[in-house]
């Protein structure tokens, strides 16, 4: 059975997944988190994607993203396939490293895209890391710590929240109790 196509237009917002085969890892040191970042810098420009959160994690990562173009499908095809190629070169292996094609769930309204935001900021807890600490996500950029990134759009969020910026908001927002499993 032929798998079916995405769902692509103009401006629409995605929660992206995608983990290694198996459920090996992807990422296997802090330069390979580097060139991961490096290909969104890259990536981000060429095909003009705007990245609402993301958060980089051993074995798999998160991306709420906004596809000005309708162009998801080559924006993750060439993400996909240069972070593997380098990271084979880089780590000397071989074969594929994620499970097969990467998860997309279009986000239709607001309260959702809020808890996705808190959901793939707060994915650190899970390991037991803490998340102010955690360099790997776009968690320390929202409160203040981390520069921001030209591809980064945190004005968004803070604006659905109403919260003008302020980082002790966005951090309780995060922190707040709300459990939140989303079905991809």
């Amino acid at each position: 059975m032929p798998r079916q196509n995405r769902v692509q237009f103009d401006n629409a917002v995605y929660h992206i997944m995608n983990r290694g085969i198996d459920k090996n890892d992807i990422f296997f040191n802090n330069k390979s988190y580097e060139i991961f970042i490096e290909l969104l810098d890259k990536l981000c420009l060429k095909f003009d994607i705007k990245i609402h959160a993301y958060c980089l994690m051993t074995n798999h990562f998160h991306i709420l993203l906004q596809t000005p173009k309708a162009n998801l499908g080559l924006f993750m095809q060439n993400l996909g396939s240069s972070y593997a190629q380098r990271i084979n070169k880089f780590v000397k292996r071989d074969g594929p490293l994620f499970r097969g094609r990467y998860k997309a769930k279009l986000v239709v309204d607001d309260c959702y895209f809020l808890n996705l935001n808190r959901y793939i900021h707060q994915n650190p807890y899970k390991i037991g890391l803490d998340i102010d600490d955690y360099l790997w996500s776009s968690y320390r950029t929202y409160i203040g710590v981390d520069k921001k990134k030209f591809w980064l759009d945190t004005q968004f969020t803070y604006d659905i929240l109403a919260i003008n910026n302020d980082y002790s908001c966005y951090k309780k927002f995060v922190s707040s109790s709300v459990k939140f499993s989303p079905i991809i």
